[in-house]
């Protein structure tokens, strides 16, 4: 998560900002794909943790 981090506070000290993703819209592989709304939720919610720490 440094390389996030550097790459945030670069573009903060510029003045933009950055948009993450953590879903690639036209992924199908079902290997990869989640259940239902909740574990997208769970998904999501542990992704920002994860950068928020």
């Amino acid at each position: 998560m440094q390389g996030v981090e550097k790459v945030i506070v670069a573009a903060d000290q510029k003045g933009t900002f950055i948009i993450l993703s953590c879903f690639y819209q036209r992924q199908r592989d079902d290997d990869f794909t989640l259940e239902n709304k909740q574990a997208i939720s769970e998904a999501v919610r542990n992704t920002a943790n994860c950068l928020s720490n």
